[in-house]
């Protein structure tokens, strides 16, 4: 997974296409959020933001 990680970021730094990334960190976190809100008994207080 880091490989994967370290090559992605490698292709974007050679490509020069950078404005990619928080585009990419906003994905993450908008997953990661709707995970947490499944599996967490926080559910109620993280389901408005959806």
């Amino acid at each position: 997974m880091v490989r994967l990680v370290r090559e992605f970021a490698g292709y974007l730094w050679q490509a020069k296409k950078l404005w990619l990334l928080p585009i990419v960190f906003a994905l993450l976190l908008v997953g990661f959020l709707a995970l947490l809100s499944e599996l967490s008994p926080l559910s109620p207080f993280i389901y408005p933001f959806f």
